[in-house]
């Protein structure tokens, strides 16, 4: 049976500032059609960089609006239609950490499928497919990301994560930071 995948990818141009009041993540607003099935179906392909200093790995805090509020992940996001994913990790860097950085190399390819609901009710399963990047900072001070899908950036050690809420790709980003540490 032949399915029909929607990729979402973001248009080039992006508003700077936006309202999280009430706001739905964009893989609950998509109105693409379903399949035979009554399910929408949506690939989402987003790049991460993994960055390390010392014995800290550089982290965001998924804003509030977002899915997973609170909980920690790399900072990274969408990318642009058009866009090189190399070129988008350091783009999404420097705007979730106000921090510059180089792609070393890339690291690791994960992929994930989460069931849910669009914001009309009718159920939706999205493909995340997360490219992830050995990434050295090359200049910037630390900021938080403001009015963004994130709220918060700050440089976390592994304890202070075990304590913490995380996204699911946190084990495969520490994992690729610590190796042979």
């Amino acid at each position: 049976m032949a399915r029909t995948l929607w990729l979402d990818v973001k248009p080039r141009s992006r508003p700077q500032t936006r309202d999280t009041a009430g706001m739905t993540p964009w893989s609950e607003r998509h109105d693409a059609p379903a399949d035979a099935d009554g399910i929408v179906r949506l690939v989402r392909v987003a790049a991460y960089a993994v960055c390390r200093d010392g014995e800290r790995i550089l982290c965001c805090r998924l804003a509030p609006g977002e899915p997973s509020p609170g909980s920690w992940t790399l900072p990274g996001g969408g990318i642009d239609f058009g866009e090189r994913p190399e070129d988008a990790v350091v783009r999404e860097l420097e705007e979730e950490t106000g921090l510059t950085g180089r792609v070393d190399r890339i690291a690791a390819v994960r992929s994930r499928v989460f069931p849910g609901k669009l914001a009309d009710g009718r159920p939706r399963e999205m493909q995340a497919i997360a490219l992830l990047y050995s990434v050295t900072i090359s200049g910037g001070a630390v900021s938080d990301e403001q009015q963004g899908s994130t709220d918060r950036a700050a440089w976390l050690s592994r304890a202070e994560l075990a304590t913490e809420r995380n996204v699911t790709m946190m084990r495969t980003a520490l994992e690729i930071a610590f190796e042979g540490a």
